[in-house]
């Protein structure tokens, strides 16, 4: 005998897109005559409408991205090939800066020996030094010629050799300071001469253009300066 459950059980079957077991006339004879199941049919198609279909939805595929992997490497490449060429170029001028520098240095010192010539004359016939001789001036010049001579032969070497600039700075730096602070009552007092204010300037411009140098030739760039100035013998090697 064909009670509610089989009846019900059809029905869900049926909503569920499942063949079903019993015929349509026993079905529907059933469901005229029981309040009971055609009350549990409303209730389940009510709720298959409201959940929708079980068919899984169809998702419209996303677009792929594009890769810009390539194109973003190629104008990082060409940022760094545009920087690297203003690099180069400027410490190109700078070495040949320093090089002129270096030049101008080496004629100075030639002329601070050749003043020395007659400031430790002798007499010959007395065998003394003559009466308008200077052997002190002479020994000081000597020795501004040696400092000369030594800060042309530096910036010929960093020149050559930028990234060992950074251990001669400390030598260039005390240099300008210290001719600078030498220098200074004659320059408030108006009495500086020609010579003097160039050589102040060829200091002062040598200094930092060599500060230059050293920055652009390390590719850390100020780090790689201040950790020469700290390094010990082993790093150095």
């Amino acid at each position: 005998m064909i009670g509610h459950e089989d009846i019900q059980d059809e029905l869900s079957a049926r909503l569920d897109g499942e063949p079903g077991r019993l015929s349509d006339d026993v079905v529907e004879a059933h469901l005229a005559a029981c309040e009971r199941c055609r009350a549990f049919y409303e209730r389940a198609r009510s709720l298959k409408d409201m959940l929708g279909s079980d068919e899984p939805e169809k998702v419209e595929p996303q677009a792929v991205a594009p890769d810009l992997t390539a194109e973003i490497l190629a104008e990082v490449e060409t940022e760094w090939r545009r920087a690297a060429g203003t690099r180069q170029a400027l410490l190109a001028t700078c070495r040949v800066v320093l090089v002129v520098a270096g030049l101008l240095f080496a004629v100075w010192a030639v002329m601070t020996v050749a003043a020395t010539g007659g400031l430790t004359t002798t007499d010959t016939e007395a065998g003394v030094l003559a009466p308008d001789a200077q052997p002190e001036l002479a020994a000081m010049l000597g020795q501004a010629a040696a400092v000369r001579l030594a800060t042309a032969i530096t910036l010929f070497f960093g020149a050559w050799r930028p990234r060992i600039l950074p251990g001669f700075l400390v030598f260039l730096c005390a240099c300008t300071m210290f001719n600078l602070g030498f220098a200074m009552r004659d320059l408030v007092l108006d009495l500086a001469g020609t010579v003097q204010v160039a050589g102040l300037l060829l200091y002062a411009v040598t200094t930092v253009v060599a500060a230059v140098a050293c920055w652009l030739s390390w590719d850390a760039g100020r780090a790689g300066g201040w950790r020469i100035l700290g390094a010990g013998p082993s790093e150095l090697g």
